[in-house]
């Protein structure tokens, strides 16, 4: 798979099984939502200014989460790539834990 339009490393990867959907975060702010069958580029996730440290799905997949050095978590409908929420904190997110 080609990961077009990324100017930096990606960091994680989560993959929506039911879907086919696949996220990045890389070091250069984005977090991008791919089809996982074809490499198309489906969604780019804007909104984070530094390094997108975590990428995860909630367990229906409905909805992605990015924490990021920013000092946020964001939360995005994978369906529209539309921004639902976001969760500031005290330090860089290195970890989220989503309960359905």
């Amino acid at each position: 798979m080609d990961f077009n339009g990324l100017k930096d490393i990606i960091l994680t990867a989560a993959i929506n099984p039911k879907d086919l959907i696949l996220l990045t975060a890389s070091r250069d702010s984005t977090a991008i939502l791919w089809n996982f069958e074809n490499g198309e580029k489906l969604f780019d996730l804007v909104g984070h200014n530094l390094s997108v440290n975590l990428a995860i799905f909630n367990n229906d997949g409905t909805q992605a989460y990015t924490g990021s050095s920013d000092l946020s978590c964001r939360i995005w409908c994978t369906m529209t790539g539309v921004l639902c929420g976001v969760v500031y904190g005290n330090r860089k997110i290195t970890s989220i834990y989503v309960d359905d």
